[in-house]
């Protein structure tokens, strides 16, 4: 036994959700099985002991139990290119392989290849361990790294031994068909290799004295998109005989051949490559007192520079094997892991689009006639998602950004190189794009589409289920122009109205304001409005008395940004509630953002995904406004229906939708003469989707699927309301249909 520099280990036991990590400065490799007795840590043996591929344990100096963090999005399957046929050089040993076995020289022979891949998943190799367990819930998933060995990873389904006090476990598990097989159609080649398996297992436990309790089997046992033949195989297992047993169970014919040492013999000799660890065993050895080691099957060792991986495969070579079958099913099988280790490759596109406005949009800040926007596509070759860069010409912090759409293009391929889940991809979109929120909600919107994960594509909204209520606007103009849309937004179904205010004069404004409320009470009707910033300090505490008498529900920017303290002594004494709008822009930082809301403390803010940090970016302001107790909703900033589309999956997975969900901002799309149409529709002051859409979910058996779930009611969700009222500040709790699970991973 030689002590050498250290080690760690990851591995998560079938059915498990939780992993255990195994580090130490300081790993032990040994000459022989029996060397190890007494030893506790993680066990890796290869699959035929040597100097340059030896025995290894790594100590249990410093251990840890974990849960596999969830993936809260689909994940998208590679597409493994599978090769279609073998070369002349497994060919040419396969003949060999055969020949001996038809000739009677063995009665079995494995027959392993190795390929290497480009590794395209990213240099994480743990968030690479986490996706194996992901998908194959029902496996030994193992990662270890050594000087000595490098670094491999695997997701085996065949338990080589266990034991449970005085108890052991073993399986006979062989025989390889793709896809789910019944117990009553399996062919005669793989009932055979699975029965000497069996019987090769049995001999040698016999050949100990060890008593066999129980057989179960052979039953169908299904790993990932391949199916097997197993049978659990119970018995007596004193401690002092762990050495022998491993000893003699390693390599089974599942691995090796029959008789196993000259088919080790024969493999070496044979074979144009070294299996090093591959079909070896590998798991924790007295880790709590049990022991699980697992044979080395779909596995890869990983290149020092993460750049590449190396498959290993291997079949059971019998009389009546086949050439190709053989082959295939070794593509197969390196396919299990191959789909975590490469990404799919992800192809961006930035087109160039102009909107028109069917009448200028004047605001106090000046007016729109038209809407210049950047449709970034991202595509998998298989599904797409779009998303829309259009900063504000005079608002957006990042407004001059994106001039140079080469460069554009450049920084979405950067971004998205490597990524082959949502999450992965909103990370690296949160970590580059943070000063550039028409980007980021661009490429976040590309992503949510092209990977439609359920917690925003499973609610009733997507379903085309519920619409989410939305106020109408009454944009700027003159006095009969603004009262003709009031009068047309209310007859269309509103029970919401926000007025843009401070272009017509004051006591104008105030005039419309009294003749809708002579209409409509507050019960019967919601009155929002929106400054844009266009009061002084001075005159915002004198005009937010005489709107308090009018029942309005808030105000929006009444001083414009910048001016934290005059900001916050209204807030304080304020009699109308005051929601943040543009004070929320360039303010990316988690910290500032913090700071912001304890220094103004508002009663509402309004989140605007273009200008307040994209889909992510605006998931953080809601959550960390809900946590002050400050209300919240999402308004859309002239955006076309595709950006809209974005913006209302958003919301409905936030707040919910339907009648019980305050009005959100999110009428824009009927803005521009020339829209895209993508399904967005707005009936009686609801927006709503003509179809249903449908959320991707991954399977545990690999097959990449499409369904979609009705969602379900959500009692325990609510929406923290702020209302103030003749004075008096009032909180309402409105149940809510939604999801609050969180968008974004920071």
């Amino acid at each position: 036994m030689r002590q050498e520099t250290g080690g760690y280990a990851y591995y998560r036991l079938p059915g498990s959700r939780s992993f255990r990590t195994i580090i130490s400065e300081k790993i032990k490799t040994f000459g022989s099985i029996d060397e190890v007795k007494g030893e506790k840590g993680f066990l890796t043996v290869p699959f035929r002991n040597s100097d340059k591929y030896p025995i290894i344990l790594i100590p249990a100096s410093e251990v840890h139990t974990d849960t596999v963090p969830e993936e809260h999005s689909s994940f998208i399957p590679v597409d493994f290119h599978k090769a279609d046929s073998p070369d002349e050089a497994y060919r040419s040993t396969f003949d060999r392989f055969h020949d001996n076995v038809s000739n009677g020289f063995f009665t079995k022979l494995v027959l392993s290849r190795t390929r290497k891949i480009d590794l395209t998943a990213g240099d994480n190799e743990k968030e690479i361990f986490f996706s194996l367990c992901r998908r194959y819930p029902q496996m030994m998933v193992i990662l270890f790294h050594t000087h000595q060995t490098g670094t491999w990873i695997a997701a085996t389904p065949e338990l080589l031994f266990e034991r449970k006090g005085e108890l052991g476990h073993t399986m006979a598990l062989a025989g390889t068909m793709t896809g789910k097989i019944r117990d009553n159609q399996w062919n005669g080649k793989c009932r055979r290799e699975q029965q000497l398996v069996e019987e090769y297992i049995t001999g040698a436990l016999e050949s100990l004295n060890l008593e066999i309790v129980r057989k179960d089997g052979p039953v169908t046992s299904c790993a990932g998109h391949l199916s097997h033949l197993k049978t659990d195989i119970w018995f007596h297992s004193p401690e002092n005989l762990t050495a022998s047993i491993l000893s003699s169970l390693h390599p089974t014919p599942a691995v090796c051949g029959i008789p196993s040492s000259e088919a080790a013999e024969f493999i070496a000799d044979t074979e144009k490559h070294d299996r090093e660890y591959f079909s070896g065993f590998a798991g924790p050895l007295r880790d709590g007192n049990e022991t699980q080691l697992y044979v080395l099957l779909r596995c890869a060792r990983i290149s020092d520079d993460h750049k590449s991986a190396t498959l290993f495969a291997g079949g059971g070579i019998l009389p009546q094997s086949d050439c190709l079958s053989e082959f295939l099913e070794t593509e197969h099988k390196m396919e299990t892991i191959a789909s975590c280790l490469q990404s799919p490759s992800i192809s961006s596109s930035v087109s160039e689009k102009t909107l028109h406005f069917k009448k200028p949009a004047r605001t106090s800040r000046g007016e729109y006639t038209e809407h210049k926007m950047l449709i970034v596509t991202l595509s998998d070759g298989t599904r797409t998602g779009i998303g829309e860069c259009a900063p504000l010409p005079d608002l957006s912090c990042d407004r001059d950004a994106y001039h140079d759409t080469g460069r554009v293009l450049e920084l979405t391929n950067e971004i998205t190189r490597g990524c082959c889940s949502f999450k992965s991809l909103q990370v690296k979109i949160a970590a580059k794009l943070k000063k550039y929120p028409a980007l980021r909600f661009a490429l976040e919107s590309a992503a949510m589409e092209l990977f439609r994960p359920q917690e925003i594509y499973g609610t009733a909204f997507a379903g085309g289920k519920e619409g989410i209520p939305i106020n109408g606007l009454v944009w700027m103009s003159d006095f009969n122009t603004m009262a003709a849309q009031a009068e047309e937004k209310i007859c269309q179904g509103f029970t919401t109205i926000k007025l843009k205010i401070g272009a017509i004069g004051w006591d104008r404004e105030m005039e419309l304001i009294r003749k809708i409320r002579s209409r409509f009470t507050e019960k019967e009707l919601i009155l929002r409005v929106d400054a844009n910033g266009a009061f002084s300090p001075a005159e915002a505490p004198r005009k937010l008395e005489e709107l308090s008498h009018w029942g309005i529900h808030s105000i929006e920017q009444p001083i414009r940004q910048g001016q934290w303290t005059e900001m916050a002594e209204l807030c304080s004494s304020t009699p109308v509630p005051i929601a943040l709008d543009e004070e929320l822009i360039g303010v990316n930082d988690l910290a500032a953002k913090k700071a912001l809301l304890e220094a103004i403390r508002p009663q509402f803010i309004v989140v605007k995904p273009t200008l307040h940090g994209g889909l992510s970016g605006a998931r953080e302001w809601i959550d960390m406004a809900s946590k002050m107790g400050i209300g919240s909703w999402i308004t859309s900033a002239l955006e076309s229906n595709i950006g809209l589309k974005s913006i209302s999956l958003l919301t409905a997975s936030i707040y919910g939708s339907g009648d019980s969900v305050p009005a959100q901002g999110l009428g824009t799309g009927q803005l521009f003469t020339d829209n895209i149409d993508n399904g967005i529709e707005i009936n009686n002051g609801y927006l709503t989707l003509s179809g249903r859409m449908e959320y991707y979910r991954d399977c545990s058996d690999c097959s990449h699927q499409r369904e979609y779930r009705d969602p379900q009611a959500n009692p325990g969700g609510k929406i923290t309301d702020v209302v103030f009222s003749q004075g008096h500040l009032r909180l309402f709790g409105t149940p809510s249909r939604g999801h609050r699970t969180a968008l974004y991973a920071s």
